[in-house]
């Protein structure tokens, strides 16, 4: 699971430590860096998905330094994991250094278990740019210790196939065209592939599908039945929602077809995933069982939905991170800016952004003294006493 992130010289996050839970909530006012961190997960996940010289010509390295960093301006994302094929704390990190333009640029690795290095992040090397795309070893020697290969495989496997990032803007369409595909088990972060990862759910793991389906009508109750299905010869696919026997909803409002994105995504890491070949792939199963560990961060979870919903959402979320028999670890970041959301969590479950007249990002816990005077007696929610800015992470 992860257990921590830190970022250094990443956009407003200028040094920032985060210690993450199995359901970790971040709130802060607008701007105060929320989406800074999910966009550095995503980052990372994609510097091993697309290369890093695809990815920075892509953004531009504006958009990642920090518009004022401290000591000497390297970006660096460090990522603590914890119980993956190991058993102690493994710390994967990226660091990265420019020179006023996007290229060349310089660039390091570290990988760390325990109290053994593998990687040294102080040897930077500076990015080939002629090759077509970046192989994130170049420059590393041929010969590579059987456990440095071991984590660095099991990390690319889990950025690639066990993180589900849902953007705030994501919204699934209910109809695509013939031609449209995607990932089968990974959503985009706009959920656009929703309805092709859930076609192959229901033909290739209908249970898993079944499940999927109770959730989404416990949670949803004027869904009484969901169906997939595709043209047979137009190819389109089509998700038709029945509100009672044998009657069609004209339409599906965003908040339904959000609600189910994020069933998705949770539902989606249950399905054993085939391993694409790979230069590691000797060292790799044939399948990535559900029993790994898998993450889901979503955006505005709560944006378009009833707060009636709220409540149960939450509810479902506790499910899927506590199960009794722990064979689908899953672990939850949110983002949200609504204190009746809020009212649902757990006062250590909550991380605060607060951002400085500098402009630039602290993030720290709850105070016990909130819980002690204010919640113990349940007469006010953490999201009534969030709005009297008595922890910050609010609007001026």
């Amino acid at each position: 699971m992860l257990k921590q992130l830190r970022f250094k010289n990443w956009r407003n996050l200028r040094d920032v430590t985060i210690d993450l839970s199995p359901i970790t909530v971040l709130i802060g006012a607008n701007s105060s860096g929320k989406t800074n961190i999910f966009d550095g997960l995503k980052f990372m996940r994609d510097a091993n998905v697309k290369g890093l010289e695809k990815l920075v010509a892509a953004m531009g390295y504006t958009t990642i330094v920090s518009n004022s960093p401290i000591e000497d301006g390297v970006v660096s994302l460090e990522f603590t994991f914890d119980g993956f094929q190991t058993s102690g704390l493994v710390t994967d990190s990226l660091h990265l250094k420019f020179d006023g333009r996007n290229f060349p640029f310089n660039y390091a690795r570290g990988l760390v278990e325990g109290d053994v290095i593998f990687e040294d992040k102080t040897h930077f090397r500076e990015l080939p740019i002629k090759n077509g795309s970046m192989d994130i070893y170049a420059g590393q020697a041929v010969e590579i210790e059987q456990r440095q290969r071991e984590l660095r495989t099991t990390l690319i496997q889990n950025y690639q196939r066990r993180w589900q990032l849902l953007a705030e803007n994501f919204f699934p369409a209910s109809r695509l065209s013939g031609s449209e595909t995607g990932d089968l088990y990974i959503l985009e972060s706009d959920g656009k592939n929703m309805l092709f990862s859930l076609e192959f759910m229901l033909d290739a793991y209908p249970e898993l599908f079944k499940e999927f389906d109770q959730d989404a009508r416990w949670l949803l109750q004027h869904v009484k039945t969901l169906a997939i299905t595709r043209h047979p010869e137009t190819r389109e696919i089509e998700l038709r929602l029945y509100e009672e026997t044998k009657k069609l909803a004209p339409t599906i409002s965003m908040g339904t077809l959000r609600s189910l994105a994020m069933l998705a995504a949770i539902h989606s890491l249950n399905m054993p995933q085939p391993l694409q070949l790979s230069y590691f792939s000797t060292l790799e199963p044939n399948i990535i069982p559900p029993e790994t560990p898998g993450l889901i961060f979503i955006e505005e979870p709560d944006a378009a939905l009833n707060p009636g919903v709220l409540q149960k959402f939450v509810e479902l979320l506790r499910g899927y991170v506590e199960n009794p028999d722990g064979t689908r670890p899953r672990q939850i970041i949110l983002t949200t800016h609504n204190p009746t959301f809020l009212n649902y969590f757990e006062p250590e479950e909550v991380r605060v952004l607060q951002r400085g007249e500098d402009g630039h990002t602290s993030v720290h816990l709850i105070p016990d003294y909130i819980h002690d005077i204010w919640l113990k007696d349940g007469e006010y929610g953490l999201g009534e006493v969030w709005l009297t800015n008595l922890f910050g992470g609010t609007n001026p």
